[in-house]
């Protein structure tokens, strides 16, 4: 266990965003995704030793499963120091009924 924990806050009322906690610091996982490709992680539900994030989000605004690989990234702390993009990918997944 590497000691992150991931979750979800919300920046403002009802607007969530998926986090990861490393160090002392929580930092907002949007910040490993290119906003070209129109993703907004919202949930963070689980991270692994490989540091592959799963989770919720909006994909060009329809809701999806998705799995952040951030060790693609080759991230470092703090993330003014990130060089590389991670790789995201849209998991199938359906949307629960409510």
């Amino acid at each position: 266990n590497l000691g992150q924990v991931v979750g979800t806050s919300d920046v403002f009322p009802g607007m969530p965003r998926a986090f990861i906690w490393h160090e002392g610091d929580m930092i907002d996982l949007n910040v490993y995704v290119n906003p070209a490709l129109n993703w907004v992680l919202e949930e963070a539900r689980d991270i692994n030793d490989e540091q592959q994030v799963v989770g919720w989000g909006t994909h060009e605004g329809i809701s999806s499963g998705y799995l952040l690989d951030l060790r693609a990234a080759e991230a470092t702390y703090p993330v003014e120091n990130l060089t590389h993009t991670p790789t995201i990918t849209n998991t199938p997944t359906e949307t629960p009924a409510l």
